[in-house]
């Protein structure tokens, strides 16, 4: 879940890669508020706090976010936000803009979320179904570099299952 300890996470990371960073004031803007958020509406809150953090010409901060992910594991909750402010803020930076969102989106232990809902237990061991369907756009190696993958569900911020496969060229 984005929340205190994905901030943290990631704002950890970047002050690693580059002394600078204000991490305190980074971690006080993006989790103010962020409770009572939606999902993608966390994303994007903690984005522009990242955003407001780096005030840099873009192709820095991106070689920021890159020298980070290469050097921190960063979990797909504490990526999802990096991975927003380059969408949002490297339009006029195209080729930064991309190789920083290659590192992001490729890196061992980068995910693609499919939020599928929420639910809150009001009792302990309390348990639920939830189905539904999702239809996933297809992937080829146009828009996503061949290699290894994991197919993982998540429960809770824990791994419950996964399957490792590998995309191939056409």
């Amino acid at each position: 879940m984005i929340n205190a300890e994905s901030v943290a996470l990631l704002a950890d990371g970047l002050k690693t890669c580059w002394a600078p960073f204000p991490r305190a004031a980074f971690v006080s803007a993006a989790t103010t508020g962020l409770g009572g958020l939606e999902l993608k509406d966390r994303v994007r809150h903690v984005s522009s706090a990242l955003h407001e953090a780096l005030p840099l010409p873009f192709p820095r901060a991106a070689e920021i976010l890159r020298e980070t992910v290469n050097r921190v594991r960063l979990d797909m909750w504490s990526g999802w936000p990096a991975t927003d402010h380059v969408g949002r803020h490297g339009l006029d930076h195209l080729d930064e803009a991309m190789a920083t969102l290659a590192v992001l989106t490729t890196r061992d232990g980068s995910r693609r979320v499919f939020h599928l809902g929420e639910r809150m237990a009001t009792v302990p061991g309390q348990t639920f179904t939830m189905t539904k369907s999702h239809s996933f756009r297809p992937v080829t190696t146009r828009s996503e570099p061949p290699g290894p993958r994991l197919l993982e569900i998540v429960v809770n911020g824990v791994a419950r299952t996964s399957a490792p496969f590998t995309l191939i060229e056409a």
